[in-house]
């Protein structure tokens, strides 16, 4: 999984919880940001505890709420929810398995209310993702995080897409992520470095820094890359060139 497909869903249960629906919805996107959706099944339960977010954000006047309310305490009514973004405004698809005939007055403003609520989610999401993307590695357009080079040999730190293969983010590690993201400014990255033969580009080495680094606005290298990881580096380079010596030796022998 990609940092951006992780830290988007869970910035989408986040938005979510924040307008009042339940968190086991699926939140699924598009490794390129291309892409989102937000899907699941609406709950009996869940449905009534929304109803209040409902009614204070999305025009369901008291009446309406009310019947609701007792609507949701007499009939287990179970409901789906789909809504998708993809370069364009929000398509929200609501249905529900069965709405008793004698409350069919309900289900408009109710499926009105659900409809716009979930758009106003998805809207949201659509414009905080393009962030996310961007300071999850997007924003380097291919371009190296720093280059050190010396005279046979260049050090560069590329964007990596998958997670170190040790790291597993628990809810507060990614929460602190975003944080990072929304109130800092910071890159949230996954990070390789990669040692490159100057001459013909021959790559020699590379090694995964094995935490996701956090980069501020204007932070030195030197803040967040550790110094040992050079080091292995440069011993496996050390490592490969000998080996390379071995056998170009046996030539001349």
């Amino acid at each position: 999984m990609t940092l951006y497909s992780l830290l988007t869903a869970a910035h989408g249960r986040q938005l979510l919880n924040a307008h009042g629906w339940p968190t086991t919805l699926n939140v699924q996107t598009g490794d390129c940001g291309d892409r989102l959706e937000i899907s699941g099944v609406l709950s009996h339960q869940a449905l009534s505890d929304l109803l209040p977010a409902l009614a204070s954000c999305h025009g369901i006047d008291a009446v309406v709420l009310r019947g609701l309310q007792l609507l949701c305490d007499i009939y287990p009514l179970q409901g789906t929810v789909c809504g998708t973004v993809c370069g364009g405004k929000p398509a929200v698809r609501v249905s529900f398995e069965s709405f008793p005939d004698v409350r069919m007055m309900f289900r408009q403003p109710l499926c009105e209310a659900l409809q716009a609520s979930l758009t106003a989610c998805l809207t949201r999401l659509d414009a905080d993702a393009e962030t996310i993307l961007r300071l999850t590695g997007a924003g380097y357009e291919g371009a190296n995080i720093f280059e050190r080079e010396t005279r046979h040999f260049v050090v560069v730190g590329e964007v990596w897409d998958a997670l170190p293969e040790d790291v597993q983010p628990d809810e507060a590690l990614i929460a602190a992520w975003l944080h990072e993201i929304f109130c800092h400014g910071s890159a949230v990255l996954s990070v390789g470095l990669v040692v490159f033969q100057l001459y013909g580009m021959v790559r020699m080495a590379e090694l995964p820094l094995e935490e996701v680094i956090i980069i501020r606005p204007g932070m030195p290298v030197r803040r967040w890359l550790p110094r040992q990881k050079l080091a292995q580096l440069a011993d496996r380079v050390r490592r490969r060139v000998a080996h390379a010596r071995e056998i170009t030796a046996s030539f001349t022998s």
